[in-house]
């Protein structure tokens, strides 16, 4: 279920996508955000080190090319 909250970060990630230079992954990011959100709210600790990690690997996702990482393998 799509939420009204979440309804501008689909919109830009369908544009970047449709402009052919990325994968896309800008939900992640979305995800990340609540977490950390929530991690806060909820005054976890551990979520808070789950939302941290996840975060680290959006940005990874959405900042870096890993596919160039993978053609050198062969």
């Amino acid at each position: 279920m799509l939420s009204l909250g979440a309804a501008p970060f689909y919109l830009l990630n369908v544009a970047h996508a449709s402009n052919g230079q990325g994968g896309g992954f800008l939900p992640l990011l979305v995800i990340a955000l609540s977490l950390l959100a929530l991690a806060i709210t909820e005054r976890s600790v551990m979520l808070g080190v789950v939302g941290v990690a996840y975060t680290g690997l959006a940005l990874l996702a959405n900042l870096y090319d890993v596919e160039n990482q993978l053609s050198n393998l062969g």
